[in-house]
This record gives structure tokens, sequence and C-alpha cells, in this order.
């Protein structure tokens, strides 16, 4: 199953005004993709809860009614589905800290990408951030530090995707050079492991079909069965990462708030030895449900 999962939008959700998302995702059925994210995009000193998720999938009968005479969208058999993504670009560490309020924020979307803009910032992704699913870089610019392999192999045992976006490179050729230089950077800090091929465009005309995807990841550096993966399976990891990071919190709470409210049932039924164990226990559901809301 293909995936995009970088697909920009000025006024997601609203079809009055989103003309071009609608056709950029008309097109994604014509190209045959399965998967494909809607981004908020969002600077770390801009967060605000605002800027809460307000994407909603669009019916698919209503895309194909929009959908022209095309020779190709008789050849989809398959359901498109859409999710709804956030992408903070993050500059500063302090952000982190001051996230940790936001849960409820975060929650709203399918997928959490970050964008570092320091090696500090990459750094702590890796070592402490857990509530995300993708890093992304501006393939189209100098990147700000170079990620390495050494530090970079902690994201990918988390199963963390590494994004190379494509659009500004079919947009704009004076780019090119510096997007297939980023690339091949990216590429040789996580070894083609984790990469994910999106075309971060809010416009169809620079939209690419997975086999072209695939051609462009051999020609930056994967192997066949990498750039096979960078449109494919590993998309469908990020999503399911997604899932797993939004239900694990909610399970891991009711578990711990559960543990509390039976300890503390027990706590009156029992003598002095063993209301301090007890105590002890219920400490400990407390100190788990308090983590795990802070985290994410």
């Amino acid at each position: 199953m293909h995936s995009d999962l970088n697909l920009r939008s000025f006024y997601a959700g609203d079809p009055q005004k989103d003309n071009q998302l609608i056709q950029l995702l008309i097109t994604c059925i014509e190209e045959n993709y399965h998967n494909v994210a809607v981004v908020n995009y969002v600077k770390d000193q801009q967060i605000q809860k605002q800027n809460a998720s307000t994407f909603k999938p669009y019916n698919e009968e209503f895309l194909l009614q929009k959908q022209q005479q095309s020779a190709n969208i008789s050849q989809f058999t398959g359901k498109i589905k859409q999710y709804s993504r956030l992408t903070f670009e993050v500059s500063d560490n302090k952000f982190f800290s001051s996230i940790k309020q936001e849960n409820q924020f975060l929650q709203g979307y399918d997928i959490i990408a970050i964008k570092p803009k320091t090696e500090a910032v990459f750094t702590q992704l890796c070592t402490t951030v857990t509530y995300f699913d993708i890093i992304t870089f501006d393939c189209f610019e100098k990147l700000p530090f170079i990620p390495k392999a050494k530090v970079s192999s902690q994201l990918l045992e988390k199963n963390i995707m590494f994004e190379i976006n494509y659009g500004d490179a079919v947009q704009d050729p004076n780019k090119r050079r510096q997007f297939i230089s980023n690339a091949q950077i990216i590429i040789n800090a996580t070894k083609g492991k984790n990469i994910l091929l999106s075309s971060d465009t809010a416009y169809w005309l620079y939209h690419r079909s997975p086999y072209d995807l695939v051609a462009l990841g051999i020609t930056i550096g994967l192997k066949k069965d990498q750039a096979t993966q960078a449109v494919g399976a590993n998309a469908e990891m990020v999503i399911k990462h997604g899932i797993h990071r939004k239900a694990c919190k909610g399970v891991i709470c009711e578990a711990a708030l559960k543990d509390i409210e039976y300890f503390e049932s027990k706590k009156k039924q029992i003598k002095n030895k063993q209301e301090e164990k007890l105590s002890k226990k219920i400490k400990l559901s407390q100190e788990v449900y308090a983590v795990v809301q802070n985290e994410q």
C-alpha cells in the first residue's frame, strides 16, 4: 500500500476554500495512493490551543464526484484513508517542557512530526522525547547540522521515521542539487533504514506517483527494497506508531487509576502492617499515572 504522509493545506477541511487540497487528494487517488496525511505546520514559538486539529477527512464519493474524466481512476480498487498530522519546527529545547501541558492538543492528531533546527534539539529527540512519529528536515536549504549515525540509531530502534521531502525539487530546479545532497546525508546517517519519501506540497502538479518515487529513492542512494519501503511499509509503520502512541497513554492511565482505586479500597480493610505496603503501591500507581500524563 502506498502512502504520502505530508500533504500541505491552507484550509484543511473546508471544501469551499480548499480546492487545492481536493485536487491534490484526487491526484493521490489517480496515482493509487492508499494513505495520506494532511499537515498543520506550527513553529515552536507559535503553539497554542487554537492550532488543534480541525481536519475532517473528505468523503471518498465527494472526491470521486469532483474528479473529472481520468484514464487511471478505474485502476484504484481500495479506499484512500486520510489522517491528520502536526509538524513542529523546534529551535529551542525549552519547547519540550512547555508542550507537556498540551496533551489534549497532541492527542487530536493522528501523526506527530518534529523538524529540529539545532543539533541540541535533535539529540534530545533521540534520547528523551517520546510523543512523536516522524523526524523531518528542510531538504532544500543547507541542513543546520549533520545528523550523526550513532545518535540517529536511537531513533531507528524506536521505529521513528526520517522523512525526505521532494516537493520543492520538482517545483524549483535550482533546489535539486541541495535536495540530493541533504537526502544523501540523511541516508548515510540511517544507512537507508526508516526512510519516508513524502511530497510536502500543496499543489497536485508537483506530486509524483509511488513508482516515480521508488526511482527517485534509488537515484539518491537507497537500495531498491529500501526505496519501495519508503513509499509503502515505512509509512504504515508511522500510522501504527501513532495509533499505539495515542492508545498506550490511555490504557496505562486507565490501569493506573484502577490500581489506585483498588488499593485505596483494600487499605480500609486491613491492619497497620499491611497498610504501609499498600500505601507504597498507591504511591507507585500515582507516579506511573503522573509520568504518562506529563510525557505526552
